[in-house]
This record gives C-alpha cells, sequence and structure tokens, in this order.
C-alpha cells in the first residue's frame, strides 16, 4: 500500500510539472502573438512621426530616429542573452523617448 501511494505521489506530481510547462509555453505563446501584432503598430506609428517632424525639429527627429534603432536592434538579439541593467536602463529611456516623441508628434498635428 505505501508503494502504491509513493508511485501515485510521483506520477500526480510528474502529471503537475507536465501542466506547469504546457501552461507555460502556451503563455509564452499568446505573449509573443501579442507582440507580433503591436510591434509593427509602433513601428509605423513611430517613423510617421518622425518624418512628420523632419522639417520642424530635425534633432529631435534624429534622436527619436536613433533610439528607434536601438530599441529595434535590441528587439531582435536573442532574448535569452544577458543584459547589464544599465543597458535595460537605456533601452527604457529610449523607449520613453520615442513614447513622448511620438505621443507630443501626434498632438501637435492634431
Amino acid at each position: 500500500m505505501v508503494i502504491f501511494t509513493v508511485i501515485s505521489g510521483m506520477w500526480i506530481a510528474h502529471k503537475h510539472e507536465l501542466l506547469l510547462e504546457k501552461t507555460k509555453q502556451a503563455s509564452q505563446s499568446q505573449v509573443e502573438a501579442i507582440q507580433a501584432r503591436m510591434n509593427p503598430h509602433f513601428l509605423f506609428n513611430t517613423i510617421n512621426s518622425i518624418v512628420a517632424m523632419i522639417k520642424k525639429s530635425p534633432n529631435e527627429a534624429e534622436e527619436a530616429a536613433l533610439c528607434l534603432s536601438d530599441l529595434l536592434r535590441a528587439s531582435l538579439s536573442d532574448p535569452q542573452s544577458s543584459h547589464s541593467i544599465l543597458s535595460e536602463m537605456e533601452l527604457i529611456q529610449g523607449l520613453t523617448t520615442v513614447d513622448v516623441f511620438v505621443y507630443f508628434t501626434s498632438k501637435s498635428s492634431t
């Protein structure tokens, strides 16, 4: 009876692990699908904003284009590679710069 209980417990633990792994994979797939839909939208909006501001604010447009380039480079890098906290903070700052630029460009054109 004890052996049956131990084997049953091991089997249940194994099934639980498999279920957790499947759930994790499904969640990752959902995140990737959402990112695939969002990235083109973000990219097109940013490029349109940069184009709209080239004549009005060429320095800001250049800075936004450089930040966008850094963000795209980082998004294409291996997700398993490690990044320093400083490089992550620089990417966040670049994303914020681009978001602010796109926001104010869209507000000034309306």
